[in-house]
């Protein structure tokens, strides 16, 4: 009983704790919000700080950034009525290489430019292997094409492009070489969308002018025989030069008559669209001029 007893200035006191905790809780009602919020502790107090900082500071960034666009637009809408004035509107193109889609001087959105749209599209212009017959400069070089490097390189490194080999075979058929073998794996007879215009392999293996490397397919493993040692094979033989951009390096070791080929009858190409190019000099400056090379 004597633990339960409260004296009458105890009692006051406690009622003017209580009268100062309703007013600050009104107050702080009136200012922010529901008075709860103000009774959690320090750490909750805070954050809620924290995120209503963050939450001021969004409002104002979407805020600028919805002026900097509404300006941005204003100028581009001022831009084209000066350029319309006095002259026909024309369109500047505006080009991103990439995925995706690019906008135009005018606005208009337009699909990007990508290599692989604009290969399939120069499939379009038609090609038609024609060899004279005729006996050609039998002075010349056997000349063997890497008919995979080639093909690749034509198809961008992407598609493997029996075009670029025909190209090959074409330009030095009109250059006087009779002697001409390109070396592919066999597999590449098969149809695969990323192998184009397969007839020209079919016209020039029955031309004798193609060569399939062995390959074969073992429970779903494909098998194949380096088509490289193929074509080092023959140019030792023949005495030929090898149409390659591989410097052919792991190969270089494998006996001294392999690496005199590899390092002075080697002849690297470019492709510029259909155009099939050699260089005058193709062991440099101070070596021989092309003439001279491809003579045996």
């Amino acid at each position: 009983m004597i633990g339960a007893f409260r004296s009458p200035k105890s009692n006051r006191s406690d009622d003017l704790k209580l009268k100062l905790r309703k007013e600050r809780a009104n107050r702080s009602k009136e200012q922010s919000g529901p008075a709860v919020l103000w009774n959690q502790p320090e750490p909750v107090l805070k954050a809620f700080s924290i995120f209503m900082d963050l939450l001021q500071q969004s409002q104002r960034d979407y805020t600028l950034s919805t002026q900097r666009n509404e300006k941005r637009e204003e100028r581009r809408s001022k831009g084209s009525e000066r350029r319309s004035e006095g002259s026909e509107e024309r369109e500047v193109p505006r080009v991103w290489l990439g995925s995706g889609e690019c906008q135009s001087g005018s606005g208009v959105s337009r699909p990007a430019v990508s290599g692989t749209r604009r290969f399939l599209e120069s499939l379009q212009t038609p090609f038609n292997l024609c060899l004279s017959d005729d006996p050609g400069d039998p002075s010349l070089r056997q000349v063997v094409i890497d008919g995979s490097n080639v093909a690749m390189s034509h198809g961008l490194g992407r598609f493997f492009s029996c075009r670029g080999i025909a190209l090959a075979v074409q330009h030095f058929w009109l250059r006087g070489h009779r002697r001409i073998t390109v070396f592919v794996p066999q597999w590449r007879k098969k149809r695969d969308p990323w192998v184009k215009e397969q007839h020209f392999l079919t016209k020039l293996y029955n031309l004798g002018l193609l060569s399939f490397t062995p390959s074969r397919d073992l429970l779903g493993v494909r098998i194949s025989s380096y088509d490289d040692r193929f074509m080092l094979q023959l140019a030792q033989k023949t005495d030929g030069v090898i149409v390659t951009n591989d410097n052919l390096r792991d190969l270089v070791t494998e006996s001294e008559q392999w690496r005199n080929i590899i390092h002075k009858r080697l002849l690297q190409y470019t492709f510029v669209g259909d155009y099939f190019m050699l260089p005058e000099d193709p062991l440099g400056q101070n070596g021989p001029n092309l003439n001279d090379f491809l003579q045996t």
